[in-house]
C-alpha cells in the first residue's frame, strides 16, 4: 500500500520540481511557461479520459471566450497575448470538465439537500465579495485619484477570475485527482 502511494506521488512532486527550477533559474517568462505547462498538462489528461459532453464543451468555449476578451477591451484588437489565454482556458477548462465527467463523486459544493446547496452559493457569494472588497482597496490604491467604475474595467477583471482559477488552480486539482483515481 505506502509502495502504490509512492508511487502516485512521483508525478507530483515531478512537476513541483521541474517547476521550481525554472521558477529559480527566472530564465523565462513564468506566465508562459505557466501556459504551455497546463496545456500541456490539460492534453495530457484529455488523452486518458477523453473530451467530455457537449455541455461542457459548450461551457469551456464560452470561459475561454470571455477570458480572451480582456485583451479585446483593451486594445480592441486580436492579439497574441489572447491566444496566451484562450487556449490554456480552453484546453484546462475541457480537462477539468472531463475529469469531473469520468470520477464523477467530487463536486465543489455539496448537492444533498436543497439547504446545503443554498450554504454552499452562500459561502462561494460570502468568500467572492471578501475578496473583490480587498481586491478594490489595491486597485484603488495602485490606480489613479479619481477612480469610476466602468464596464471596461469589470470586463478585464474576468480574465484573472477565469485564466487564473481554471489554469492554475482547477487543472492541477484535476491532475491530482486523475492521479489518486486514475
Amino acid at each position: 500500500m505506502k509502495d502504490a502511494c509512492a508511487k502516485k506521488l512521483i508525478p507530483l512532486w515531478g512537476m513541483f520540481v521541474v517547476f521550481a527550477v525554472l521558477f529559480c533559474l527566472n530564465m523565462f517568462q513564468m506566465w508562459t511557461v505557466l501556459s504551455i505547462w497546463t496545456t500541456g498538462l490539460s492534453i495530457f489528461l484529455l488523452i486518458k479520459n477523453k473530451f467530455p459532453s457537449k455541455k461542457y464543451i459548450i461551457t469551456s468555449v464560452i470561459f475561454s471566450l470571455v477570458a480572451s476578451c480582456v485583451y479585446l477591451a483593451k486594445d480592441f484588437q486580436i492579439s497574441w497575448s489572447s491566444y496566451f489565454t484562450l487556449v490554456p482556458t480552453l484546453f484546462c477548462c475541457l480537462a477539468v470538465f472531463s475529469v469531473m465527467e469520468k470520477y464523477g463523486d467530487f463536486a465543489f459544493f455539496k448537492n444533498d439537500t436543497k439547504s446545503s446547496v443554498v450554504k454552499s452559493i452562500f459561502i462561494a457569494i460570502c468568500v467572492g465579495v471578501v475578496l473583490g472588497i480587498i481586491n478594490y482597496f489595491f486597485c484603488k490604491a495602485n490606480s489613479e485619484k479619481d477612480y469610476y467604475f466602468s464596464i471596461l474595467r469589470w470586463i478585464v477583471a474576468f480574465n484573472p477570475a477565469i485564466f487564473e482559477e481554471i489554469a492554475c488552480r482547477a487543472i492541477f486539482m484535476a491532475f491530482i485527482y486523475y492521479v489518486y483515481r486514475g
